[in-house]
């Protein structure tokens, strides 16, 4: 599975936009996740979609930095505590 991320870009020293959109492809099929929309969305949803497919042992990264990309992604839309 490939994984691709996109960002707004940032153009001032220490400044961090979220990840916008998350590409997911694969041999037969390509998915673009609009990761602002999944923001709004309940925790419980989003687990119940993307979890199987980014927590799955079955799949191996291809891409630059993958896993800091899925954290990445993942911190930048964590509700705050």
């Amino acid at each position: 599975m490939g994984l691709d991320s996109e960002w707004k870009p940032s153009f001032l020293k220490g400044e961090k936009a979220a990840v916008a959109l998350l590409q997911l492809s694969s041999r037969t099929a390509c998915y673009l996740v609009d990761m602002l929309a999944v923001a709004a969305m309940p925790p419980a949803l989003v687990d119940a979609a993307l979890g199987p497919v980014l927590a799955g042992a079955s799949w191996v990264g291809v891409g630059v930095r993958v896993r800091d990309r899925v954290q990445g992604a993942a911190a930048a839309h964590r509700p705050p505590r």
